[in-house]
């Protein structure tokens, strides 16, 4: 570590309001130690942060990528970068990830179980509490919520209270005790380093934001709208759907009215997926929306659209409106960008951007981002196939790197081989040839990440009693793909 090494930490108003006030307004407290054994200082000036900060040779803090930093420089700032750029920030809660990563389940501190089955499980997994609590070392020392709903809010607790304060100095020995602590845990400094600088670009990206087109989002959300009540219409004429109470779609009225509208239009109980209770698969088919979505994908324009009207009217929202619901004063959206996939796999919310798609309905949803200058254009690059490839690359798999010769097409391969040479074609300008490849092209990605026969299917697009028999060949022919053995 760095001779000047600062560790440290603040309190601010609500973390809701990081992208709404400026950092004058956002600070409240800060905390500061330098060394392994310093003092905590506290300080209500910010320029007394900003200019300790900048002394460091490194700084040392929990989760400070995208939140300390961002609100001490404010969002119009790249000096966090900078500093991240010459190896002179230290994020734990980056470095846990790395070394530390959420187990399937824990028990907290409070003797509470946990299950971790999502990014959103995992972000309490490595809450700086609970991490000091997994690593042996002191922890928090009092509940600043309580505290908050004493006061009637975090920004009405007066600095000069002792607890407070009290509450911030642990804060900063808990940022370090956990530094010390993973830091004995090992791992690869050199690659430490990097996703330090790659988590320092996530934030510099959150900082930037994309702007919105409010108007057109709009349009669009009243657009969906009315075609949800037309649909709405549609199934109380044809199917007998229920209109009133809260949740008509969760009545046995109302499944069994969609049940009847769903199979006319090609899709089957059996196409979609089943209901969950306390983690385990049921036999019961899920209504929820996405499932819907999934299970009309590919079936026709028709079984499309009205899987879509049937989702939202079970209260799935438009992407035009989620991307209004976090749009910020500056007229931009500044989404969370997490690695807490299992697979490592960056996503992003506030809202969701990877599921906007540039394909079909998507290019419409896709258009409400536009330049911050509307003499600007944005210009979008998709490398193809990158995963695979950085694995052939990496993994010296000279029969794998084949897929990615001069010619071939890594999705159409497989495509030809599970469908064969003369259904698929060659020619990606033929729409036959292109269903074919999205569809491989699912699976490839489904299959990478340990999707089971259920998933396969359903990404497929194929009924129940040929995933059974077929989609295990599939598996098998896209292993065998991969392999470069003989198919």
């Amino acid at each position: 570590m760095a001779q000047k090494a600062l560790f440290f930490d603040i309190e601010t108003h609500s973390a809701d309001l990081k992208w709404t006030l400026p950092p004058e307004e956002m600070f409240r407290l800060g905390g500061y130690a330098w060394g392994r054994d310093g003092e905590v200082i506290l300080t209500d000036d910010l320029e007394e942060m900003r200019q300790v900060i900048r002394e460091a040779d490194i700084v040392v803090g929990h989760n400070i990528h995208s939140f300390d930093l961002t609100v001490i420089f404010g969002k119009d700032s790249i000096e966090p970068l900078e500093m991240a750029l010459q190896n002179r920030v230290w994020d734990t809660w980056t470095h846990a990830t790395l070394v530390l990563p959420a187990p399937e389940s824990y028990v907290d501190r409070e003797g509470r179980r946990w299950w971790v089955r999502s990014p959103a499980d995992a972000m309490r997994w490595f809450s700086l509490d609970n991490l000091a609590f997994q690593l042996g070392v002191a922890g928090k020392s009092a509940d600043l919520k309580a505290l908050a709903k004493m006061y009637g809010g975090f920004e009405r607790i007066p600095t000069s209270d002792p607890v407070f304060r009290q509450y911030l100095v642990d804060d900063v020995v808990a940022s370090r005790n956990v530094a010390k602590r993973l830091l004995q845990l090992g791992g690869d400094r050199a690659y430490i380093e990097r996703e330090n600088i790659n988590a320092a670009i996530d934030a510099q990206n959150e900082r930037n934001g994309w702007r919105i087109d409010v108007e057109k989002a709009q349009a669009r959300v009243a657009e969906l709208d009315a075609e949800r009540d037309r649909y709405l219409r549609f199934l109380e004429r044809e199917y007998n759907f229920p209109t009133s109470g809260k949740a008509p779609l969760r009545t046995t009225a109302g499944k069994e009215a969609i049940t009847r509208a769903l199979q006319d239009v090609g899709v089957s109980l059996d196409d979609l997926p089943r209901t969950k209770r306390n983690g385990k698969e049921t036999d019961r088919p899920s209504f929820s929306g996405k499932g819907l979505i999934a299970a009309a994908k590919g079936k026709g324009r028709a079984a499309e659209e009205l899987a879509q009207a049937i989702a939202a009217i079970g209260g799935m929202r438009p992407l035009a409106q989620s991307a209004l619901d976090h749009v910020q004063p500056d007229g931009k959206v500044h989404v969370e960008i997490t690695t807490l996939q299992r697979s490592g796999r960056k996503s992003t919310t506030k809202p969701g951007l990877t599921v906007w798609t540039s394909r079909g309905a998507g290019a419409i949803e896709k258009s409400y981002f536009i330049p911050n200058e509307d003499d600007h254009v944005l210009v979008e690059l998709d490398y193809s196939q990158a995963d695979a490839r950085i694995v052939a690359a990496y993994s010296g798999d000279e029969e794998f790197a084949k897929r990615f010769a001069p010619g071939v097409d890594a999705h159409l391969l497989p495509a030809q081989l599970v469908w064969g040479r003369d259904v698929v074609g060659d020619d990606r300008s033929n729409p036959t040839t292109e269903h074919y490849r999205q569809l491989a092209k699912a699976q490839n990605h489904a299959y990478s990440y340990n999707a089971g026969a259920k998933t396969l299917a359903a990404s497929a697009g194929v009924p129940l009693g040929f995933r059974r028999s077929s989609l295990r060949r599939c598996a098998v022919l896209i292993r065998k793909s991969r392999s470069g053995s003989p198919v």
